[in-house]
């Protein structure tokens, strides 16, 4: 953890500097140029450690291509979009780089042929599989900073009648699964009503809501609420009372809650409607202020609220088989969690993918980056740098770089960094201290990984819905993709604990353990360290061979045979057995075209995701880290920033790095007003 090499001075001092080029450290570094006048900031580095953009944000693009009677797959590997150099310039988004093809050609092409001697123009369809090895779907009707951002990148929806683009917002399957064939749990009553774990969960919410103390009713009168219902569209009139901010709100509030209510049997309808009006104002009071069973619900597990409005094996069913984000196994804090399943519920019918890959986001941000670094030439974008120590030097921060002996100085630093990198800092030549570690300590870190597969001849139907089958094989959601024309198939695993543990098992340092006859076998043990994804391909080779018969020769001027070889045979097999085990019972190993995985779990993010503990109030430690200054217990200047999702009020979401890096610059731009 300490530093104990010794290090020199650099001359210059920056501004800002910005650690992490992930959506919230590329956000930030865009949102300070535009203000950087306003905030009297003249130079601004970014240090990424890795050697990519983008985070946790990543796409693998296959470019489907000519199989050439069976030579190739079928398809090319792509450049990595994310992958700049900004020394080097802007890389040709349409051109290969070395043996890898351009993730970003299309969606179509026009391409000149010869037909009877004379040039004709064809437009060619351009077609790719998008394995999303992170985000890969959003919710911009109902998360406004993210609405924000791709308005400005002109990533958008697409528009009747005009031509696709890469930059199209594409809909995505909702958060509903299928319910399991089996195993069969058993429900009684109202339960037994519920058709799948989703619809569980909105029954978990209704009783958890009937149960909740402490929500108190606005004052109507408040500029506070005539704003928001001005905001919602309220016209003028009777104002209703109730605890939400909208009137809407409070009606259905009303209704649910009136055992006279001559509807409440469509409750659910009821809910879902309340759901779809409710305001951040109305989470930050179900986050701060409400009580269950005389408890503050920030201070209860989700799971042990679930036990106490659902049967044992509700939850289990919900717990096992319910598909995104559920995590009731991590027993997450159960204010956060209830208003995660609120945003999520609500947002469920308006999923969106991109058309060319969430990747999209960040090279467009790093094309607008590229483009302001000329107009600013105090900016400057480096990777392959990674932070290990913050030191305090008077009314600055030297920041110690691995591998480097010179300091970067700096007068104010933006850590736009997850828990994991966070704890493994050096502050001051010491792990983390006082209130910054128990707010670092104050989330769970959670794993996740993904596994795709593509195959050749796909056996499902088309538009196959998300999940079926998924109780088949150890994962948490299964989605199923068909190329155009049905040729082909990819299949995403997405799974967390404790089905991460078995699919990890086949991320080793070595691909092959099988060792030769009569040599000792060697260790290959599991990545403790994953940059990126990794990925295989079926491999083919085409061996002549001379025939004997001179009959077989009249026929064949020559004799070929492809051979096939599995990219990695244990992971080839493991993907044949359950192929046939549960649907497809004379599927080929050489069907499989290939593969790619990825734990976000392993260093050096340590998770995919965050969740607030039980017990911890949420707010208390995001107002910390937005500004605190290494020396925690005196009045030093608050010149360090934490930012992301990780410790933001909407975690799991580009929008929480978004709203946490909003934040910082709110509190910088305050800052900059103070000192005139």
């Amino acid at each position: 953890m300490p530093n104990n090499e010794t290090h020199t001075q650099g001359s210059e001092i920056y501004d800002a500097v910005i650690v992490g080029g992930g959506i919230a450290g590329l956000y930030c570094c865009h949102e300070l140029i535009k203000k950087r006048e306003l905030l009297k900031i003249n130079s601004i580095l970014l240090l990424e450690a890795s050697n990519r953009f983008g985070g946790r944000i990543e796409t693998w693009s296959l470019l489907r291509a000519d199989e050439k009677h069976g030579e190739t797959i079928g398809f090319q590997d792509t450049w990595d979009p994310c992958n700049w150099d900004f020394a080097s310039g802007k890389p040709d988004p349409l051109e290969p780089q070395g043996d890898k093809q351009s993730p970003y050609r299309g969606p179509a092409e026009t391409q000149s042929t010869e037909e009877n001697g004379n040039v004709v123009e064809k437009l060619s369809k351009i077609e790719y599989f998008r394995a999303e090895f992170g985000p890969m779907r959003i919710e911009p009707r109902d998360q406004p900073l993210l609405q924000r951002l791709l308005d400005e990148l002109g990533i958008k929806e697409p528009v009747p009648g005009e031509a696709e683009s890469l930059d199209d917002l594409v809909p995505f399957s909702s958060y509903v699964s299928e319910d399991p064939m089996e195993p069969r749990f058993t429900l009684r009553e109202e339960e037994a009503q519920q058709k799948t774990p989703f619809d569980l969960m909105i029954l978990a919410l209704r009783r958890i809501f009937e149960l909740v103390e402490g929500i108190e009713p606005e004052d109507k009168n408040s500029k506070a609420v005539e704003e928001s219902r001005t905001s919602a569209g309220n016209a003028a009139g009777p104002k209703l009372s109730g605890p939400w901010r909208t009137d809407a709100a409070n009606e259905q509030w009303n209704n649910l809650h009136n055992g006279a209510f001559f509807y409440r049997h469509y409750w659910k309808g009821e809910l879902l409607e309340w759901i779809q009006n409710l305001t951040d104002a109305d989470f930050k009071k179900i986050r701060e202020c409400a009580r269950f069973r005389g408890h503050s619900l920030w201070d209860l597990g989700f799971w042990n609220v679930l036990s106490d409005v659902l049967s044992h094996y509700a939850v289990i069913k919900i717990r096992d088989w319910g598909s995104y984000y559920h995590f009731v196994h991590e027993n997450l804090n159960a204010a956060e969690w209830i208003i995660f399943w609120l945003r999520a519920i609500r947002s469920t019918g308006s999923l969106r993918g991109i058309r060319g890959g969430m990747s999209r986001i960040i090279w467009k941000l790093l094309e607008r980056l590229h483009q302001e670094r000329k107009d600013n030439p105090g900016l400057c974008i480096q990777k392959g740098r990674k932070v290990l120590s913050l030191q305090s030097n008077g009314g600055e921060i030297d920041v110690i770089v691995e591998n480097e002996k010179n300091v970067v100085k700096a007068r104010r630093v933006i850590l736009a960094l997850p828990k994991q990198p966070l704890e493994e800092m050096s502050w001051n030549g010491r792990p983390p201290q006082g209130t910054l570690k128990e707010s670092l300590n104050a989330v769970a870190c959670l794993p996740l990984l993904k596994c795709f597969f593509v195959i050749e001849r796909p056996w499902w139907e088309d538009n196959r819905p998300l999940n079926r089958n998924a109780a088949d094989i150890p994962t948490r959601e299964l989605l199923y993709v068909k190329s155009s024309d049905g040729t082909k198939g990819l299949i995403m695993v997405y799974t967390d604990r404790p089905a991460i543990t078995f699919w990890s098992d086949y991320l080793r340092t070595r691909d092959s353990n099988q060792a030769q006859p009569n040599q000792e076998p060697s260790e290959a043990p599991q990545l403790e360290s994953q940059e990126i994804a990794r990925t295989w391909f079926l491999k083919l080779e085409k061996e002549s061979f001379q025939s004997d018969g001179p009959q077989e020769s009249y026929f064949n001027e020559e004799n070929a045979l492809i051979v096939k070889e599995p990219g990695y045979p244990r992971l080839w097999q493991r993907f044949v057995q359950f192929a046939r085990d549960y649907e497809h019972h004379d599927f080929t190993e050489d069907r499989l075209l290939a593969c790619g995985m990825r734990d976000w779990g392993k260093k050096p993010f340590g998770a995919a995701a965050h969740g607030w503990l039980p017990g911890v109030m949420s707010w208390k430690h995001i107002e910390f880290l937005e500004a605190f200054s290494l020396h925690q217990d005196t009045s030093g200047i608050k010149n360090i920033h934490v930012c992301g999702e990780a410790f933001s009020d909407y975690q799991g979401f580009i929008e929480g790095s978004l709203r946490s890096a909003r934040r910082v610059l709110r509190i910088i731009e305050q800052q900059a007003k103070s000192v005139g």
